[in-house]
């Protein structure tokens, strides 16, 4: 099946906007999904296509994640999920972020191209956002350490547990099972790991 001429515009601006980029920094493609393999942790950087595009017109955004197997592996499910023989997708990192969050303004961002009309301010946008928020957040979120900081409440507790800060996991868990009953999965997984009575 061929695609549409916008969906080829947006396969355009990956490839002069993002494909060199991630390239020289060692990321390996497949679709539109870039991963690039650290010590302790995978970075993923995915072009995100809209459901409601058409023949002549296509919207996109830019996910970024950050998977880190000893958490998903300790999660159980809470975070993530087991990725791939091809490597972990955005959705199943243990921290994740769209694009326009990590632009000034924080709004969500979608890209629009169309047939027939030139796309370089479009690719100049696009290659800016990965130069100077996706590629900086993701080395900033690659070690454990600043990843807890960022990370969703259930991923900051299983990242606590696997450094071994007891002490912030339990306040975490003591936070859901007051908060949040209705998490139960979660309450029973921090039972499970002695971080609730």
């Amino acid at each position: 099946m061929s695609r549409s001429p916008a969906a080829e515009l947006v396969q355009d601006v990956i490839r002069v906007a993002v494909q060199p980029q991630m390239k020289r920094l060692g990321f390996r493609k497949s679709g539109a999904t870039f991963r690039h393999d650290l010590a302790d942790c995978t970075q993923v950087l995915n072009v995100q296509s809209s459901s409601g595009n058409t023949w002549a017109e296509a919207r996109f955004t830019i996910n970024v994640g950050v998977f880190f197997p000893a958490a998903q592996a300790l999660g159980e499910g809470l975070i993530g999920s087991e990725p791939g023989p091809s490597g972990p997708f955005e959705y199943q990192c243990t921290i994740r972020k769209r694009i326009g969050a990590l632009l000034p303004g924080g709004q969500d961002l979608w890209w629009t191209v169309r047939s027939g009309a030139p796309i370089d301010e479009v690719v100049r946008a696009v290659e800016s956002a990965v130069r100077d928020a996706a590629i900086p957040w993701l080395n900033r979120v690659s070690s454990i350490e600043q990843a807890r900081v960022e990370a969703s409440r259930s991923a900051a507790m299983v990242l606590a547990v696997l450094v071994n800060d007891l002490d912030t996991a339990r306040a975490i868990a003591a936070e859901f099972a007051t908060n949040r009953p209705d998490a139960t999965f979660l309450i029973s997984w921090a039972r499970r790991h002695g971080l609730l009575a």
